[in-house]
């Protein structure tokens, strides 16, 4: 690691750029960390009130560098930990925002595989319905359908030809490693032509709350941009129809992840009072 002398050193924009770096290693270490918080906190103070532009921002980097210091009084060790993450997720913030670097969503570092992982763990109970994505470009919507997906029990996930890997970087950030869970592959239409309960989510059909949701089957869906291919809405409409969103907004169209997850719910639901 850089020593203290070298990185008070450099300039204004290296230096804070070399901490943003200082505070990933740090996240992987997080459980070794705590003996090293005044160090931690040495480095950190390096930054001075010169290399804000922000009055109020240098308030709160302040002021979370000194909480730093006495984090640990009175908190649990597993407390401890989720306490310092989130504590230095919030400095990395303030330097982030200082140089016009603030993270993107799939960015964010999750807390799976840690020892203090808030969200624990289950066993997964699997139901026995499927989704169809049917070219859904957006490698980061991929990954988010995958993360839902695996919440409500999918079974397994078909792609079209066209869709974005799961495999993408950044699927794979926002899938928080549910594809790693919910089995998938590539499928081509005609794969979906024997199946008898298949329906699609699209507008123009029947209300969410008023839709015969099959026992099992699967639902197709496609991209904001170019909706359902014709050929499978007209296959789905000859099975179990078109389900749509009720929307009250003036826009008519939702991100195609959050209607996964809206769809989902409903879905998941129906089957656990039958």
């Amino acid at each position: 690691m850089i020593s203290l002398r070298k990185l008070a050193s450099l300039p204004s924009g290296t230096r804070i750029r070399k901490l943003i770096y200082l505070i990933d290693q740090w996240e992987h270490t997080i459980d070794t960390l705590p003996p090293q918080i005044p160090t931690i906190v040495q480095y950190l103070s390096t930054v001075t009130s010169r290399d804000f532009s922000s009055l109020e921002r240098l308030t709160h980097y302040n002021r979370s560098v000194q909480e730093m210091g006495t984090l640990f009084e009175g908190s649990e060790p597993l407390d401890q930990q989720l306490l310092l993450r989130r504590l230095l997720h919030r400095i990395r913030f303030f330097l982030q925002e200082e140089i016009g670097a603030e993270p993107a969503e799939w960015d964010f570092r999750t807390l799976e595989g840690n020892p203090a992982n808030r969200y624990g763990s289950s066993p997964r109970n699997v139901l026995p319905i499927r989704l169809y994505l049917d070219e859904i470009r957006s490698p980061y919507n991929v990954g988010s359908i995958f993360r839902t997906a695996e919440c409500f029990g999918v079974e397994r996930i078909l792609l079209a030809p066209g869709t974005a890997s799961p495999t993408h970087p950044r699927a794979r950030r926002s899938a928080m490693g549910s594809m790693g869970i919910v089995p998938w592959e590539v499928a081509p239409y005609s794969q979906l032509e024997e199946e008898p309960n298949l329906f699609a989510l699209e507008t123009g059909g029947e209300a969410l709350e008023h839709f015969p949701f099959p026992s099992q089957g699967i639902c197709i869906v496609g991209s904001e941009e170019l909706g359902v291919h014709p050929r499978l809405l007209s296959l789905a409409k000859k099975k179990r129809g078109i389900v749509s969103i009720p929307l009250y907004g003036s826009k008519t169209s939702l991100n195609v992840s959050v209607a996964v997850g809206i769809l989902m719910q409903h879905w998941a639901r129906q089957l656990s009072h039958r």
